[in-house]
């Protein structure tokens, strides 16, 4: 470019530049403060709002015209129907369904954020409202309901970016809690149920940090300050059982029975705990009490419309009946789910497509089962299950070794390794290290294999292991250390400390 036109140039944007400063000092010299529309005050929204009350209680929708602002009206029905739900959430209830419907009705005339916005709150008062009444199926219809509100927010990756920053955890205290707002708290309690797959280590810093904030002086109404106390604790269990840390679950899931049993309707967070204690003993090789108590559980599910944890619930059978030794009936438990894809979650479904798959090749459809175990990987790397990925590259590496590819196996374990090593699952990384050393075993690589158990050995003895896996722990310690590896002692120890499922 030469001289002139770059001389040019800067003089356009000069020119540009002192044009936008005129237009705007001019918009400004010109604007009357006074004149500027501010909106209603709080007292007219409520008086609005409690206009709009009567007349959708009456005709069962809304005003066919609605001022232009609506939106504050609606704000102002939410925090009017929460106020009343205590006292009469029978007809808190049949409103807020109205209210909603009338939203819908009058959709154009809200922003997008709005809208969803204002629908999440009336969801919000519905599910308060079906607690209060006891009738759980309405309650866990309302909670799915918000869950996917929540999962169509404009905002939802952002708010995530901003929800997983850790100085907002680090500095929680009960005024910042406080400041979120009762509906704030359970949609923060909804997101720390949506990550626990994904990142069950900081779910369970932030569901503690939460519950302790809880601890003190009620902040809340009584029936919605015990469920957030319940559902933080659960949460802390649920976590830590992930994390192979089941004594402290066990504590945390105690804290949160007694809290469930103080609040509005129990039963489906208690049926939530039973769950979680039975894949605690699942992970403790206690199969046959999971044998036991999963039919009933999964009977207490069906009937309070709880339908993903159904499925969870048959998903802990079916791999307890395959440790048993009874991969057939495993995969017959799991065929009655397979077609419920519409009623659950997509990552829900990826689950029981990698179970289903593992019990396929286990079976003998090894074609069929590398299939499932694909299309469950591509559900879950969609979905983020981070723990369900992990989990399928030791199924895959079963399926190597069944097939002679030791090889492949011994990476696909490594890699198993590593990923529950991220995530914080020590026990299971521990767990994939002695497959790693059976398999170097078989491929007649006993130095290998000794290298491996040596690394998993720390992570057993830092993690706190049962007494009698312990002591076969330190029976392959010595055989290692006389240089002969026992591969049946291995075999022993690895189905002792096999860790647990979904």
């Amino acid at each position: 470019m030469n001289t002139t036109s770059r001389r040019t140039r800067t003089e356009e944007t000069i020119k540009t530049e002192e044009l936008t400063r005129a237009e705007i000092e001019r918009w400004v010299s010109d604007v009357v403060i006074d004149k500027l529309p501010l909106g209603p005050s709080l007292e007219e929204s409520l008086k609005a709002a409690r206009t709009l009350r009567r007349n959708i209680s009456a005709s069962g929708h809304s005003p066919l015209e609605l001022d232009p602002y609506a939106p504050d009206t609606f704000y102002a029905l939410c925090r009017l129907l929460m106020e009343d739900c205590s006292a009469s959430p029978d007809l808190v209830l049949r409103d807020a369904l109205l209210a909603s419907e009338s939203l819908g009705l009058q959709s154009c005339a809200f922003e997008d954020d709005e809208l969803e916005t204002l629908r999440s709150s009336l969801i919000f008062i519905c599910w308060r409202a079906s607690r209060l009444l006891f009738r759980s199926q309405e309650t866990q219809h309302w909670e799915r309901e918000y869950l996917l509100s929540l999962r169509r927010s404009p905002d939802w990756t952002e708010e995530q970016r901003e929800w997983q920053v850790p100085d907002w955890w680090e500095g929680l205290r009960p005024a910042k809690v406080r400041a979120l707002g009762d509906e704030g708290v359970f949609r923060t309690l909804m997101r720390l149920r949506e990550e626990a797959e994904a990142e069950p280590r900081g779910v369970a810093i932030r569901s503690t940090a939460l519950y302790r904030c809880l601890r003190g002086p009620a902040m809340f109404a009584a029936d919605l300050q015990s469920f957030f106390q319940g559902e933080a604790a659960r949460l802390a269990g649920a976590t830590l059982k992930t994390l192979g840390r089941y004594q402290n679950a066990a504590r945390w899931l105690d804290k949160a029975e007694a809290h469930f049993l103080s609040g509005a309707d129990p039963d489906p967070q208690l049926a939530r705990i039973v769950f979680l204690r039975l894949s605690i003993l699942y992970s403790l090789t206690n199969v046959e009490a999971v044998l036991q108590g999963a039919p009933a559980l999964e009977s207490t599910f069906s009937r309070l419309g709880m339908e993903d944890d159904r499925v969870k619930c048959r998903i802990l059978w079916a791999t307890s009946l395959k440790i048993a030794g009874r991969p057939e009936a495993a995969l017959e438990i799991l065929e009655s789910v397979r077609d419920v894809r519409p009623e659950v979650s997509p990552r829900l479904y990826g689950w029981i497509l990698a179970e289903a798959a593992d019990l396929e090749a286990i079976c003998g459809d090894f074609r069929k089962g590398m299939e499932d175990l694909r299309r469950a990987a591509e559900i879950l790397q969609r979905e983020k299950q981070l723990t369900g990925l992990a989990n399928l590259n030791l199924m895959f590496g079963f399926m190597c070794r069944s097939r002679g590819l030791l090889g492949e196996a011994v990476e696909l374990f490594k890699a198993s390794a590593r990923d529950y090593a991220d995530l914080g699952m020590m026990a299971n990384a521990a767990y994939a290290q002695l497959l790693v050393a059976e398999t170097y075993l078989a491929m007649q690589l006993p130095r290998d294999a000794e290298a491996a158990v040596l690394k998993a050995i720390p992570i057993f003895k830092e993690e706190g292991i049962v007494l009698d896996a312990f002591a076969a722990l330190s029976i392959l310690r010595e055989s290692i250390r006389q240089q002969k590896l026992d591969p049946d002692l291995l075999r022993e120890l690895r189905d002792r400390l096999r860790p647990g499922g979904n």
